[in-house]
Parts: C-alpha cells; structure tokens; sequence
C-alpha cells in the first residue's frame, strides 16, 4: 500500500509541478 501511495503522490506531484511551473515561470526564474 505504502509503495502504492508513494508512486501515485510522486506521480500527482510531478503532473502538478509541470502545470504550475509554466505560469510560475519556471524554477529558475523563480530562483532568481
């Protein structure tokens, strides 16, 4: 189960990284 959930967050988190990132600007403009 554990396996299970840490692969669907990782999975939740990377599609949410690749959809907020745009209209963040993206890390590094972020970081600077």
């Amino acid at each position: 189960m554990l396996k299970l959930n840490a692969t669907t967050t990782a999975l939740v988190v990377i599609d949410l990284q690749e959809g907020i990132l745009p209209f963040a600007g993206g890390p590094y403009t972020a970081n600077e």
